[in-house]
């Protein structure tokens, strides 16, 4: 012990430093109080955060049912890692120990072992329908003015349909100024608003660069003709569909007096992306 802490506990000082231990034995009992409350508060936190969680676990899963039935690939990554997040953080405030172990994939304990189980397992899929993958296809479709009822064509049914059938998302049909068929996109404006076969029509074309269908990832949003459109033969182009909500990628590959055949990837879900 330092000199001066002798000093300060010679009979002289008595009363003093009992002054001091007293204050020091209060402040000790003080500690002690605090860190009992503290530990038992803490107790009663892992509680309230492991039924916070839980509850909102039950209420995504709810929020999924009813908003979202068929959501986006995104939106579906989104809700998986969210209900992930929920399960973990119930299972980080319950006691006990957990270990999930994928050979050659994941070896976890904990929390971490419930995000990995809910991801893999993946109960999104219990309340919302998994985005399909997209389609492809090859359609060859008549002119119009020859062979009315194989001059369009649906991309959801994957069917050819009548001209005036009013479900088209693409018809052909050859202009007497051109060569070969082109395509006629609906869109309800200017000087073609049949009531029964364009009403609402927003169907629309755009040329894109590349040779191959898998080389367009993502179509435009903007920017699409409409109408009479001239195709050339091989070339790639972007199609929005007749509600206007869906995209298709489409590649030329026929391209003669009576008809018109492409290639196509379509994106059943309402997004861009392939």
């Amino acid at each position: 012990m330092p000199e001066f802490f002798w000093d300060k506990i010679r009979p002289q000082n008595a009363p003093g430093c009992l002054a001091h231990l007293e204050a020091l034995f209060r402040i000790r009992s003080l500690l002690g109080i605090i860190v009992e409350s503290e530990g038992y508060m803490t107790k009663v936190h892992q509680r309230i955060a492991a039924f916070a969680f839980g509850v909102l676990f039950v209420i995504v899963l709810l929020v999924l049912a009813i908003a979202f039935p068929r959501p986006t690939p995104f939106q579906y990554q989104v809700f998986m890692v969210v209900l992930a997040l929920a399960a973990a953080g119930v299972a980080a405030m319950l006691p006990g120990f957990i270990e999930v172990n994928i050979p050659n994939w994941l070896k976890a304990g904990g929390a971490l072992a419930v995000f990995a189980l809910v991801m893999y397992k993946n109960p999104a899929g219990l309340v919302s329908v998994p985005p399909p993958e997209p389609t492809k296809g090859s359609a060859l479709l008549m002119d119009g003015y020859r062979a009315f009822n194989e001059s369009g064509y649906e991309f959801a049914t994957r069917n050819k349909v009548a001209w005036d059938a009013g479900s088209a998302d693409i018809l052909a049909a050859k202009k007497p100024s051109e060569q070969t068929t082109g395509f006629f996109l609906p869109y309800d404006a200017e000087g073609y608003k049949n009531p029964d076969w364009d009403r609402d029509a927003r169907a629309g074309i755009r040329p894109v660069t590349g040779s191959n269908l898998d080389d367009v990832h993502e179509c435009p949003t903007g920017a699409y003709e409409h109408h009479w459109f001239q195709p050339r033969k091989g070339a790639l182009y972007c199609l929005r569909s007749r509600d206007g909500k869906h995209y298709a990628v489409i590649r030329v590959d026929v391209l003669d007096e009576d008809r018109i055949g492409f290639d196509y990837i379509y994106q059943p879900t309402e997004s861009a992306r392939f």
